[in-house]
């Protein structure tokens, strides 16, 4: 399942849910900040707030097939 979320988020990027939790946090000054993910899935929230300046993330996720997934390099 991780691997398919993966590879759904690079032929089509983040799906409506995240698109919108995305667009809220980025309301926010989010620039040297820290994002804790709880249940962070692949870690799309993340690495999408990557490019907007945020320090780092800690992702929680009881899935370590999903915690391998990570999409570096979109």
């Amino acid at each position: 399942m991780a691997e398919h979320d993966l590879q759904r988020y690079r032929r089509r990027g983040p799906d409506i849910v995240t698109k919108f939790m995305l667009t809220q946090l980025r309301r926010w000054p989010l620039q040297n900040k820290q994002l804790l993910k709880i249940g962070g899935g692949i870690g799309v929230i993340s690495a999408e707030l990557a490019a907007d300046g945020i320090a780092g993330a800690t992702l929680a996720e009881a899935s370590s097939a999903y915690l391998h997934a990570y999409p570096r390099g979109k």
